[in-house]
């Protein structure tokens, strides 16, 4: 996590970029690290997820996760833990954790 801080502020300062993460993007990037800090991806692996809503402008992140390779988990700052179950594209998983009706586009962001 202050990899990823350092990383922020040197392309802020630099003038690279003046793009800030929001938090959820950040909540979502500091819990699959302390998901690899307690050894709980030994046989799993995990992503965020970057979805886009009908009704809002702005993005939203969460982690897909899991920890034994085959159920998944959501992890959303807004509703915590979620099991998702017969999802296979990032899409099938944000319809289901936000619902058809809302969800514009989703995708991995690693």
């Amino acid at each position: 996590m202050k990899i990823l801080a350092a990383i922020l502020v040197l392309l802020c300062v630099c003038g690279c970029t003046t793009y800030l993460p929001n938090g959820c993007l950040v909540e979502a990037a500091s819990y699959r690290y302390s998901l690899q800090a307690k050894g709980a991806l030994q046989h799993g692996w995990a992503k965020i997820l970057i979805i886009g809503f009908n009704d809002q402008d702005v993005q939203h992140a969460a982690l897909v996760f899991s920890t034994n390779g085959s159920d998944r988990h959501v992890y959303d700052a807004w509703a915590g833990s979620l099991p998702v179950r017969n999802c296979n594209t990032p899409l099938e998983v944000a319809c289901r954790v936000y619902g058809n009706r809302r969800v514009a586009y989703a995708y991995y962001l690693n």
